[in-house]
């Protein structure tokens, strides 16, 4: 029977052993020692088990989630995709090693994941990898693919997409069901923006602009071929589609079914953001002005107007039920009544990891202000502000968007409602737990895994001895996740 692979085996490129190199891991790593490693990581998993007592306070509730297309929360295993060669590794909470999968992928540019599933893309190829039994199917793409993205309104549907723009694999993490928009919307002369696709909550049904054949075409996981609509792709459901044909400052929106038939249109000042109610659609004007269309008569009725500059864009939340809308000045939450639930000069939405390109926590809307550099956290269903605070690099979030990480010169803070808490350390900080509870940080090209809020000090006495404070995953060069399996 094979023997259990060493915490620090990294398939065939072990970190180096030359004294010099041993002496600064022994310092940067924590405990290389066997019987200390025992004790070690028998204490590490303690304090990340048990880290609710000191960071749950920090975490908003999360009662929404479970009807959100926000990612879970729940974790158990961390995973490392090698960027040169595409291997992934799985490792549990104690930094155990579960498994290793061949990709088949080279110098990859993008890896994510939903529940068990993981879409990885490189200048050529996108694989689809079952983290659960470990299997994987690999498309081949003409003109590579930059990354993966998700689109607004759902955090559980990936796509990647060629880089022309012409051809997408799309996976729904939570089913595992895959489409590729060739197979099911053959048709000349495409351009797709991906970037600007929309989805219901559970990533069921994705809405895309063709702009080289000026139409809408929905991709659905639950039908067996694409369909089509006029117009600029505004927002969907999971019976509904909403588009746009602009005329100067003037619109046609049209209410359609899934199967392209029109069920009403009205007329408005051209919009920029939707959200499908159930009575109709909440619309914002370019000029700020909320407008109700009605499914039923095709008539209009305006509301509040928004004051945040010119509209550029809206995203209809992950639970379905609010409506962020970013201005040239600010950003606002507009509710499912057409209601401004919060204005929000000088801010504009954290586009960096889940919420690249549209803002998918399930609780908290993540916001940033550039001057000064600040984090806004604010409450969807009330629009409250919970906490602003000062930040000078990179944000990491929970999956409600209620608790982030920011790099600091000596350290991180996490941020939350209890306020501001720094943690101090040396290594650049690289993955934060979906439920806050545990970091990776980056230390003398190696990754470890630690609480994140390490107790303090015991013992001043021991401070020259290895920490303890983190587990050793393995070197550097990897894409961090964590995921529940």
């Amino acid at each position: 029977m094979p023997s259990q692979p060493s915490l620090f085996d990294d398939s065939g490129n072990p970190p180096k052993t030359d004294r010099a190199d041993e002496a600064v891991h022994s310092r940067a790593r924590g405990p290389n020692y066997l019987f200390r490693r025992a004790i070690a990581v028998g204490g590490v998993v303690a304090v990340i088990a048990t880290a609710a007592i000191v960071v749950g306070r920090l975490i908003g509730d999360d009662s929404s989630a479970s009807d959100s297309g926000a990612v879970s929360e729940d974790w158990n295993r961390v995973v490392l995709v090698d960027e040169r060669t595409g291997l992934t590794t799985i490792t549990d909470e104690a930094g155990e090693e579960q498994a290793k999968i061949t990709t088949g992928l080279r110098v990859l540019s993008d890896a994510e994941i939903v529940d068990s599933t993981m879409v990885a893309t490189s200048p050529s190829d996108v694989a689809v990898v079952d983290l659960d039994n470990e299997s994987v199917e690999v498309f081949e793409l003409e003109t590579g693919s930059d990354g993966v993205i998700r689109p607004s309104g759902s955090a559980l549907t990936l796509i990647a997409n060629d880089g022309a723009a012409l051809r997408a694999i799309m996976v729904n993490g939570s089913t595992r069901d895959l489409l590729d928009t060739d197979a099911m919307a053959p048709s000349d002369g495409v351009r797709y923006d991906f970037t600007l696709a929309r989805s219901d909550p559970a990533g069921r049904h994705v809405l895309v602009t063709d702009s080289g054949n000026f139409q809408s075409v929905l991709f659905s996981f639950d039908r067996e071929a694409a369909s089509f609509f006029p117009g600029l792709a505004l927002a969907v459901d999971e019976t509904f589609v909403i588009t746009t044909q602009n005329v100067g400052s003037d619109a046609t929106v049209s209410v359609f079914d899934h199967d392209g038939e029109l069920v009403t249109s009205g007329r408005t000042n051209s919009p920029r953001a939707a959200m499908i109610v159930d009575d109709g659609v909440i619309l914002v004007a370019v000029d700020g002005e909320i407008v109700r269309l009605s499914r039923a008569s095709g008539d209009s009725e305006s509301g509040d107007t928004l004051n945040i500059g010119a509209i550029q864009i809206g995203h209809v939340s992950t639970n379905g039920d609010r409506l962020i809308v970013v201005g040239s000045t600010g950003t606002a939450i507009v509710d499912d009544s057409g209601a401004i639930v919060g204005e929000y000069p000088d801010t504009e939405l954290n586009d960096a990891g889940l919420d690249q390109f549209a803002p998918r926590r399930s609780t908290c809307l993540i916001l940033r202000r550039s001057s000064p550099n600040e984090v806004v956290l604010v409450d969807f269903s009330n629009g409250s502000t919970i906490v602003e605070a000062p930040v000078s690099g990179d944000l990491f979030a929970t999956a409600d968007g209620c608790t982030v990480a920011s790099q600091t010169t000596d350290g991180y803070d996490i941020i939350s409602a209890d306020g501001l808490v720094s943690a101090s350390g040396s290594g650049d900080l690289v993955a934060f737990a979906p439920d806050g509870k545990a970091i990776v940080t980056e230390q003398d090209r190696r990754l470890l895994l630690a609480p994140a809020t390490p107790p303090p000090e015991s013992d001043p006495d021991d401070a020259d001895e290895p920490s303890d404070a983190g587990i050793d995953i393995g070197r550097t060069g990897r894409l961090v996740s964590f995921t529940q399996l």
